[in-house]
């Protein structure tokens, strides 16, 4: 029932969906506010900005619960996990793990050499895979940092990420125009995705509810349809 929207004049905004009403605005960031999301249930809100931090509201009232300051580059996206009790933020090539009811440092997220373009909770909330501009998608362990698979699948930067429902497979997407499917415990390739029509490096991907199609966004426009489990292309 609402929005939150974040904007170039340091603040974000909360809207009644139904009326469009501007209802408050959440003051307290100093530069650009850039990633804005809301917890699953509705009672948080975690913002990032150009002043390098992320800060944690209560979504009903703005009032700011935390300031989290440890980064030292432009905050680019923000995420909560599956039941909101951690947040993950990135900036530049490092990712921080925060656990949102006290604010403190859960764990980092060190190895990649370009900057994270885009990151994704697991549905069980255990792990999360970002996806960077060193052409990698990388799995790692939320509560201790911990690397623990490595996808060298791309040739270009990784924009998008995603589990699949189950947990098992991992998606990535690129502006090398692919998209592929790992076993996210392994690393073992399942499929590559290519739209040999109609080329396109990838914006986004998707899982569908149960897991067995994918959604793909493009830079061109088209949306497609893929069969998950044998990389069908199944519409455009």
């Amino acid at each position: 029932t609402r929005l939150v929207s974040g904007s170039g004049y340091t603040t974000a905004m909360i809207w009644d969906i139904d009326t469009t009403e501007m209802l408050f605005t959440l003051i307290g960031h100093e530069a650009d506010v850039w990633t804005v999301v809301y917890s699953s249930d509705g009672t948080k809100i975690a913002t990032g900005s150009t002043d390098c931090t992320v800060k944690l509201w209560n979504a009903m009232t703005g009032d700011i619960l935390h300031s989290l300051d440890d980064h030292s580059a432009h905050v680019m996206h923000a995420a909560f996990s599956p039941d909101g009790s951690l947040v993950a933020s990135c900036a530049d090539s490092n990712g921080i793990i925060w656990n949102s009811e006290t604010g403190d440092k859960v764990s980092e997220l060190q190895g990649h050499t370009g900057a994270i373009w885009c990151m994704r909770f697991s549905n069980a909330g255990d792990r999360i895979i970002t996806g960077s501009e060193d052409h990698t998608g990388r799995v790692w362990d939320v509560q201790s940092g911990d690397e623990l698979v490595t996808l060298r699948e791309h040739t270009s930067p990784v924009w998008s990420v995603s589990f699949s429902p189950d947990d098992k497979e991992v998606a990535s997407g690129s502006y090398d125009c692919t998209v592929v499917t790992c076993d996210s415990f392994s690393g073992d390739r399942h499929h590559v995705f290519l739209d040999q029509r109609n080329p396109s490096a990838i914006d986004t991907v998707s899982y569908s509810n149960k897991g067995e199609f994918l959604a793909t966004g493009s830079a061109k426009g088209p949306v497609t349809l893929w069969n998950a489990r044998s990389g069908d292309l199944m519409a455009e």
